[in-house]
């Protein structure tokens, strides 16, 4: 008996990581590893201030300011 409910034990684990690793396949993906078809170059970043005033902020960095409080606020 332990050992029948072992056995299903383990066919239920490999069912249920079949479906965990199909569900994470995105059909229908193409994958490329041409330049044309390739994201925007990255953008690169010195450690001057020149640097950081020629790239603007982010839209979701001007709303993010109270994360900022409560990491380095009052609580810290």
């Amino acid at each position: 008996m332990s050992r029948k409910l072992h056995i299903n034990a383990n066919i239920l684990k490999m069912i249920l990581m079949v479906i965990l690793i199909s569900s994470c396949m995105k059909k229908g993906y193409k994958i490329s590893l041409d330049k044309e078809e390739s994201s925007p170059s990255v953008v690169q970043y010195t450690e001057e201030w020149e640097s950081l005033q020629r790239h603007p902020d982010p839209e979701w960095f001007r709303d993010a300011k109270f994360g900022i409080y409560t990491h380095w606020g009052p609580y810290s």
